[in-house]
């Protein structure tokens, strides 16, 4: 912060102080010349610096004597600690609303690019960017740039001032996603008739559905990590969270397979068919690894790619012999083959149901209709796994939390994946999952689902969130509506009833399935006829498309001031944990972890679960009344960081005092220094990335950003090394002395590559490991 720019110094605004990167680089310029004999700076020779071609031109902004000004600085940041003058009397500068609003209106218009359309030579199209910061709008636009130089002021402070003025400037996030062609769409469409056609013929075959997919876990160490949690606003630890052991710094990984269903007999196990550990989880043993039963997997169970290298992520052979054991087990539990619902993933694209195999084991054969391979880009489809893989992620992160700094080795992280993914599955949340599934093919299929628009967004609506809870649902609050999960629960019960011939739902059947144990006790919740409140939600969701009643007069549930206070405290004070000190048997310390969502706070505080079921609302209302009546209630967000030991503290203490006494001595070995290092881009497609622009709140565009092609969803990697220096011989290429793609790098032919002045790279390009 010291060498950045302060915030006392974005809020000056004199002719002498416009701007503080001029403070900076005068601070820098006088830090270059500090005599270690002396113990002072020499402004004269820092004034020639400033005036160089290195400040970029700052100097001509500053009015009086150049090493005055240096000096005078220089002095501020030695006694105060920032580059911003002393207080001064004086009227500051305030930009004209006028000039604002004009600011705003260009910024706010974004700018105009040209494309080439692929394929037709010669042709273009021009499409709209908004701007994604303010320097790029002020590099992009010359009447932006006139604005913010006539008042000397930061682009912070600018765009400051242009909210303040125009409550019209926005500030969104578009995230990438997949747009669908005409032909997938009827893909979709033509999936979900033939399933509610399947299902109307046989109804039990939803129980009979296993849900089937693969994903990661990953813990990047250091600084790639957060947890949002909540405390007192007086209270917060100035520490950050570290989830894996100072020392580790490569990742920690955990590549699983998961197969969920809600039939009956997997009840006990929170509907959990399989879940195993794939080829490329750290620190497994592929030869060792046991399955859930206890029993080896047959033959050496180390997975190989095409190109005959160990597997480092799930092979096509892996996925079809975890989907041979799960056939096995859950016929051998049930009496009946499962339904595999399982995504087109290049993996599992190609596996035939008709012969499954499995090393050491005899093939399955099962009829081919019982392979529901689920349209292209569909994930909300296969909403039970993928419910699954969303929820249990955070319910990770937070064990990891709440472990503090245990988990260090990939055996640990694993354990806690296996326990959040096995026992730690909410029960009956695949049933409900899969109660639903009717409602979400009837969307799908009909009109709505292809122009179902959010009016308030105007994006086009996930219709898996159609499904689910709505925002007005949430806020409502009658004795009979006490939470939105009811009116869920009920509109997916009726949909599961619904006659294809009559075009009716039966009340009294789905009355039955809304009092089973299924719906996890929320029947009790309503005092009503349970058929005569089904049949009112399922009406006013076809008619309204949401899952709230209509607006009726009457007072609200209100929590008192007095109830929200004490859950406050409740949610602020966190909870104490017990903690063994590795190395000192029976040694224990107690560790403060506070609440990182109201899920985990409801769960281990029997009070605030006491608060919420008084007034029979949802968490989400509990919160939001808590953060209304308690100011001191904040959410902060923990990053994970590196926390230095001593040794490591005087290593860059020994090692910041050499370098200063060696450039005291040759003060141009600064420009002689070369900074290297690597790093890598990927853009992972689909849903993965998402960017920040800036535009008017009515003009916001509905659609999405996608990166990379609709038809990529293999990530794109680009690993690259880049060296920089301040040279003056480098002036012309901004410093850079390589920039090279290295190994790892996506569609890189290394025999092929060449270096930036042509020529080519020595040998033959390709670099392999020892051993």
């Amino acid at each position: 912060m010291a060498e950045g720019t302060s915030k006392s110094a974005e809020t000056q605004g004199s002719s002498q102080r416009k701007d503080a990167e001029t403070r900076e680089w005068a601070v820098v310029c006088a830090a270059s010349t500090f005599d270690f004999g002396t113990g002072e700076i020499d402004p004269h020779k820092a004034a020639i610096l400033f005036r160089s071609k290195h400040g970029g031109g700052v100097h001509k902004r500053v009015k009086e004597r150049h090493s005055v000004f240096i000096e005078r600085h220089y002095k501020n940041f030695r006694e105060f600690g920032c580059i911003a003058d002393a207080h001064r009397s004086g009227r500051p500068v305030i930009i004209s609303e006028e000039d604002a609003l004009a600011a705003s209106k260009i910024l706010k218009a974004g700018h105009w690019v040209t494309e080439k359309i692929k394929g037709l030579p010669g042709a273009t199209y021009e499409e709209l960017i908004y701007f994604s910061t303010m320097d790029e709008a002020l590099l992009k636009s010359p009447q932006l740039q006139a604005i913010q130089q006539k008042y000397g002021v930061s682009p912070s402070k600018l765009l400051k001032r242009m909210h303040a003025v125009d409550p019209d400037l926005i500030s969104i996030t578009l995230r990438s996603h997949h747009k669908f062609s005409y032909a997938e769409l009827q893909d979709r469409i033509r999936w979900c008739l033939t399933m509610l056609a399947r299902v109307a013929a046989d109804p039990s075959m939803m129980y009979h559905i296993v849900f089937c997919d693969e994903t990661t876990f990953v813990l990047h160490g250091l600084s790639k990590h957060s947890v949002q949690v909540y405390c007192s606003a007086g209270a917060a630890r100035p520490s950050d969270v570290c989830f894996i052991s100072d020392k580790t710094i490569k990742p920690i990984k955990v590549h699983f397979f998961l197969a969920v269903t809600a039939h009956g007999q997997y009840e006990d196990a929170n509907g959990v068919v399989l879940y195993e550990e794939c080829s490329g989880t750290t620190d497994i043993d592929r030869r060792a690894n046991k399955l859930q039963d206890g029993s080896e997997m047959t033959g050496k169970q180390e997975y190989w790619t095409k190109e005959n290298e160990l597997a480092k992520s799930t092979t096509e052979e892996e996925m079809e012999a975890l989907l041979h054991i799960v056939c096995t087990k859950f016929q051998k539990k049930t009496g009946h083959w499962p339904y595999l619902s399982i995504d087109n993933a290049s993996i599992q694209a190609h596996i035939d149901v008709t012969c499954l195999k499995r090393e050491g084991q005899p093939n399955i054969s099962m009829p081919a209709h019982h392979n529901l391979k689920i349209p292209n880009y569909s994930p909300d489809i296969n909403r039970g796994i993928e419910h699954q893989f969303g929820g249990g992620k955070p319910r990770v992160r937070n064990e990891c939390y709440s472990l503090n700094h245990q988990v260090i080795t990939g055996a640990e992280l694993r354990k806690i994946v296996r326990r959040q993914f096995t026992t730690g599955v909410p029960k009956y949340s695949v049933a409900k999952d899969v109660a639903g599934l009717t409602l979400l093919w009837q969307i799908i299929s009909s009109p709505a689902g292809q122009q179902w628009t959010d009016q308030e967004s105007g994006r086009v609506m996930d219709v898996d969130k159609a499904a689910g809870t709505s925002k007005s649902a949430e806020t409502q609050g009658s004795s009979q509506r006490k939470d939105a999960e009811t009116r869920e629960w009920a509109v997916v019960c009726a949909a599961s009833t619904f006659d294809f011939g009559t075009g009716e739902i039966d009340p009294h059947k789905a009355a039955i399935l809304f009092r089973s144990k299924h719906g996890g006790g929320v029947h009790k919740r309503v005092k009503e006829r349970h058929s005569v409140f089904i049949e009112r939600h399922y009406k006013n969701f076809r008619e309204f498309g949401c899952i709230a009643d209509a607006h009726r007069s009457g007072r609200p549930v209100i929590i008192s001031e007095e109830d929200a206070l004490a859950a406050s405290k409740i949610l602020k004070a966190g909870h104490w944990v017990t903690e063994k000190i590795k190395g000192l048997p029976g040694a224990t310390y107690e560790e403060l972890i506070y609440f990182s969502t109201m899920d985990e706070a409801l769960l281990k505080s029997p009070q605030l679960q006491a608060i919420q079921q008084k007034y029979g609302v949802s968490p989400s209302k509990l919160l939001k009344r808590m953060h209304a009546v308690d100011p001191d209630l904040i959410s902060i967000t923990l990053r994970s960081h590196h926390k230095f030991s001593y040794a490591e503290l005087q290593d860059r203490i020994r090692w910041c005092l050499t370098m200063l006494a060696r450039v005291a001595a040759d003060p141009s070995m600064m420009y002689h220094i070369v900074f290297c290092d690597e790093t890598t881009f990927v853009l992972h497609g689909l849903s993965k990335h998402s960017v920040q622009v800036y535009c008017s709140a009515g003009a916001a565009r509905p659609s999405d950003v996608c990166f990379i092609s609709d038809k990529t969803i293999k990530p794109i990697k680009v690993h690259f090394f880049l060296a920089v220096t301040a040279h003056g011989q480098y002036e012309d290429a901004n410093g850079v002395v390589l920039y090279e793609e290295c190994s790892g790098t996506t569609d890189i032919d290394r025999r092929a590559n060449k270096l930036q002045d042509g020529s080519e790279m020595t040998g033959k390009q390709e670099y392999w490991r020892p051993g």
